[in-house]
């Protein structure tokens, strides 16, 4: 057994997430317009997709902007944390 440490590399997805988001939607929706007798409407199924996609691309937005102001808030608490056991600012 290697002991060699992963890396991000060692955990990088090759796949195109975006990609696969648009078939599990489209897929998701063609089976929602089967049980509602509406198969086979294909500007029915492109409307609806295009709407998850954009509700989707919202969500991640949002995300992002919050990882981003939690990631920030903690700089300042690892900041103050070194100040309090060290008595030295640190800068970023």
């Amino acid at each position: 057994m290697s002991d060699k440490t992963k890396t991000d590399a060692d955990f990088a997805c090759p796949l195109n997430l975006d990609a696969v988001y648009r078939v599990l939607t489209e897929n998701r929706v063609k089976e929602i317009l089967t049980a509602h007798g509406l198969a086979g409407n294909a500007a029915l199924t492109k409307n609806l997709v295009e709407q998850f996609e954009r509700e989707h691309r919202g969500h991640m937005d949002t995300y992002e902007r919050e990882r981003k102001r939690l990631t920030d808030s903690l700089a300042v608490i690892q900041s103050e944390l070194n100040y309090l056991t060290t008595g030295q600012r640190t800068t970023s």
